[in-house]
């Protein structure tokens, strides 16, 4: 569990563009002092990870002072020490305790795990979106990794289920993708915040209808109507 946890929340920031050297160096020497405030201010003890792409701290192994929990702890002690560590990183998060709201507890043999998935009015984020937890018994310490993102406080829904289906459908019947013989009536559907990059910026989380057809999904924007697709691959 603890291995799934670092590379979900370290994927993140595991290709770091590392060519300009002097504006890298600067950038890691602000996120070590950062790392150096959170450990002054939380009484963290541990090591820090962080990402010069997002500019943020996203996981930590170690322990806090004043946060205990036993390899002879229970889910009720497991939980009562996940809500005080969530206090101590949300001042270096972009999420709220309001957009947080803890998943099941696991327990393994190596110890307790679980996650606190943001979501606001309900929605939930595309392949981000948690902030995971694990206690190791066997290390006695805690190993968290915050993949939260910076949401909107909340949403306006004006484009339908249907709708987005009827945007994404007249776009893939002009790809070379649709089978002419075979009217797209069969895809898949969803609704997060999603986020995409445009050369090197990177745009903010709007909520989008996912409408998936063999090879491409299309993102439709659940308030304005405006869309954009990306490929995909097709196993056999």
């Amino acid at each position: 569990m603890i291995t799934i946890l670092l590379l979900l929340c370290t994927a993140i920031f595991s290709t770091e563009d590392t060519g300009n050297v002097p504006e890298y160096e600067r950038k890691t020497w602000e996120l070590n002092q950062l790392a150096e405030r959170f450990k002054a201010e939380t009484g963290f003890v541990g090591e820090v990870g962080h990402s010069t792409n997002t500019m943020r701290l996203h996981t930590y192994r170690g322990n806090f002072s004043g946060i205990y929990f036993s390899s002879e702890g229970d889910t009720i002690a497991f939980r009562q020490a996940c809500e005080m560590i969530v206090e101590k990183i949300l001042p270096f998060s972009p999420a709220n305790r309001m957009q947080l709201s803890m998943s099941r507890i696991s327990k393994s043999v190596r110890g307790y795990t679980t996650d606190y998935i943001q979501q606001v009015d309900g929605y939930g984020v595309e392949g981000a979106g948690f902030i995971m937890i694990t206690c190791d018994s066997g290390r006695k310490h805690f190993s968290i990794g915050d993949n939260t993102v910076e949401l909107p406080d909340g949403v306006n829904v004006q484009i339908s289920k249907e709708e987005a289906f009827q945007i994404a459908r007249s776009e893939f019947e002009k790809s070379p993708l649709c089978n002419k013989d075979t009217p797209p009536w069969r895809h898949k559907s969803l609704i997060q915040f999603k986020s995409r990059k445009i050369g090197d910026v990177q745009l903010p989380y709007r909520l989008k209808w996912q409408i998936v057809f063999p090879g491409i999904v299309y993102y439709i924007d659940a308030e304005t109507g405006e869309w954009f697709c990306e490929g995909y691959v097709i196993n056999q």
